[in-house]
């Protein structure tokens, strides 16, 4: 298991993990005061109650595990936009300092550079929770995710220019994600799996009655079987784990009291075009850390006074 302590740097080994593994996790990346200023924030921001759950019956119900906040972030910080706090997470220094150390590779691809792909929240509390339903494909609805690579879903995966969804895919799977843990994230309340090193494996995928898409569980089995470890990503709030979008991972239902928040924030290379359509990214311009809990502040203040 990949775990770092040291600092907001990520030094020559953890690259060299990172790249063996599929993963790295760096604990306290954020402070205390950060973490609980985001967390407030999204506590604050009516937007997170006006999506519905994903997957199952019940769906509907319930209020979504999934808050998307989108990826058109300001070229310059912006302190009144509505999204300021998301935007100081994912174009921070240490953010982009990460993702560049971990994702670019500038002798392959000279002068590329980052560019965000999307940014979500993940609430896994009682007011989410879904029980799980069982379909014919032996998997389950609620609010966990089976077993999955992400690039299954955004890349070119079966080379016909477009990802699952038809839209345009992606021709490499030269992205990375980062989950930020905003509450405690234990094998209890059903934190993040990933498997070490499945990355260098493309399984095969069938479809829930749900939309959802998982891989086959007999190929995953036999991944483990092998040899690849089956890594349980606990982690305290601030902590972040870096994973690629063919890393296997998926996670648990929540139904304990204790509530399991995350920013996931998900970037792009600029070497990475879409297939088929005018490439619209823009590269990633890095903001002062400090502007976080500024800017943030700031916006808390006019959530609460909208209230």
């Amino acid at each position: 298991m990949t775990v770092s302590t040291d600092s907001a740097e990520i030094t020559d080994s953890e690259v060299e993990s990172f790249r063996l593994e599929g993963y790295l996790i760096k604990e306290a990346l954020y402070t205390t005061e950060e973490v609980a200023l985001i967390r407030a924030v999204a506590e604050a921001d009516p937007r997170k109650d006006e999506s519905h759950g994903r997957g199952g019956a019940k769906a509907e119900s319930r209020r979504s595990e999934l808050w998307s906040i989108g990826n058109a972030g300001p070229k310059t910080p912006d302190v009144l936009s509505p999204d300021v706090t998301y935007d100081a997470i994912c174009f921070g220094e240490r953010m982009l300092a990460a993702q560049s150390r971990l994702l670019l590779d500038n002798a392959k691809w000279p002068d590329d550079s980052l560019t965000l792909h999307h940014r979500k929240f993940i609430l896994k509390d009682q007011l989410s929770y879904q029980t799980p339903e069982q379909d014919e494909t032996g998997q389950h609805g609620g609010n966990g995710f089976q077993w999955h690579q992400d690039y299954w879903y955004w890349g070119d995966y079966t080379k016909t220019g477009s990802d699952a969804y038809g839209g345009p895919g992606r021709p490499y799977p030269d992205l990375l994600i980062a989950l930020i843990a905003l509450d405690e994230h234990t094998w209890n309340n059903g934190c993040l799996q990933v498997i070490a090193g499945s990355h260098r494996h493309r399984l095969n995928y069938r479809a829930e009655q749900w939309g959802e898409r998982h891989a086959i569980r007999e190929e995953v089995e036999e991944l483990m079987a092998g040899g690849h470890e089956h890594v349980w990503c606990e982690m305290s709030p601030g902590s972040v784990v870096f994973f690629t979008p063919e890393t296997l991972h998926q996670s648990f239902p929540n139904g304990t009291s204790d509530p399991r928040w995350a920013f996931i924030c998900c970037f792009d290379t600029m070497h990475n075009r879409p297939n088929g359509v005018t490439d619209r990214r823009k590269p990633a311009v890095p903001w002062s850390d400090n502007l976080l809990v500024d800017f943030g502040s700031q916006h808390l203040r006019r959530l609460r006074a909208d209230t």
